[in-house]
């Protein structure tokens, strides 16, 4: 038998649309029109929030911020070019 997590149900609208829970949102920092990745995972669907990059300055010195960026465009670009 597959444990779960307990979850909280929600409803898919006629586009396809969904409404995050209140209690999940906040948990995870998801605004309005902040973008979410959204990961086939084989045994369900993962929602991951993509923090806009503006957010990370200031929570480290600002080079090792953009080192990160950097290093996130080539990762991204690098698996782009694996999938083709």
């Amino acid at each position: 038998m597959v444990k779960r997590a307990m979850g909280k149900t929600v409803t898919v609208t006629s586009k396809r649309m969904i409404t995050i829970p209140a209690e999940i949102a906040r948990k995870y920092g998801i605004e309005k029109s902040m973008k979410l990745e959204v990961v086939d995972t084989g045994k369900g669907i993962l929602l991951i929030p993509i923090v806009p990059f503006e957010k990370l300055f200031g929570v480290d010195d600002k080079k090792l911020a953009k080192e990160i960026i950097s290093e996130i465009h080539k990762e991204r670009k690098e698996e782009t070019m694996r999938e083709r």
